[in-house]
C-alpha cells in the first residue's frame, strides 16, 4: 500500500503478482506491463496518469480498478496475451484525443464502467476494442470527437453525447 504523498512511476518492465497494489497518491504509467492475477487499485483520492505515447500492457489476469481519477492523454492500452485483463472504473476516467484501448491474442479483455468514462477533448476517434459494460450507475460521456465501441458489451447506464460529438457502436452491443 502506497501512502498519499508518494508518486509511483512505471517507465518500463513489469508490475507482477497476485496481491493488490493500493495507490493513494499518484501513479504515472509511462510504459510497461501490469500482469498476474492481482489487482492495481487507484484508491479514493489517488490518481493514474498515462501521458506518454508508449504502449501500456495489462494482461495475465490482472485487474486495474479506479476509485480515484484517471487522466489518459497519450499511448495505447493493450491486452496482447492469451490471458484475461479487466478494468473496473468506479469513479472518473478521462480520455483526451485519439488514445486506444486495444486487444490482440485470444484472451478476454473487459472494461466495466460504474462511474463516469469521458472522452473530454480532441476531434480524433477514441477506439475501445475491449468489451465495454456501462452499468446502471455508469455514464459514458462524449464531449468531443468520436468514441467507437468495437469489442461488444452492454449498457444499462447513460450515454451522454454532446451535439458536436459522436458515439459509434461497431460490434454486437446490448442496450438494456
Amino acid at each position: 500500500e502506497m501512502p498519499p504523498n508518494m508518486v509511483f512511476i512505471q517507465t518500463s518492465g513489469a508490475l507482477a503478482g497476485e496481491t493488490t497494489l493500493i495507490v493513494h497518491g499518484a501513479f504515472l504509467w509511462d510504459a510497461g506491463l501490469m500482469t498476474g492475477a492481482g489487482k492495481t487499485l487507484i484508491a479514493v483520492g489517488g490518481g493514474l496518469g498515462m501521458f506518454t505515447t508508449a504502449t501500456k500492457t495489462l494482461s495475465g489476469g490482472r485487474t486495474l480498478e479506479n476509485d480515484g481519477s484517471v487522466a489518459w492523454t497519450a499511448g495505447t492500452l493493450i491486452n496482447s496475451t492469451n490471458q484475461s485483463a479487466s478494468i473496473v472504473n468506479d469513479a472518473e476516467w478521462d480520455t483526451f484525443g485519439g488514445v486506444a484501448l486495444q486487444t490482440s491474442g485470444g484472451g478476454t479483455s473487459s472494461f466495466t464502467n460504474n462511474g463516469v468514462y469521458r472522452k473530454a477533448t480532441g476531434t480524433e476517434n477514441h477506439a475501445i476494442g475491449w468489451e465495454f459494460t456501462n452499468s446502471v450507475t455508469g455514464t459514458l460521456e462524449v464531449l468531443a470527437g468520436t468514441v467507437t465501441l468495437l469489442g461488444g458489451g452492454s449498457s444499462s447506464g447513460v450515454f451522454d453525447v454532446k451535439e458536436e460529438a459522436q458515439l459509434t457502436i461497431d460490434s454486437n452491443y446490448t442496450l438494456d
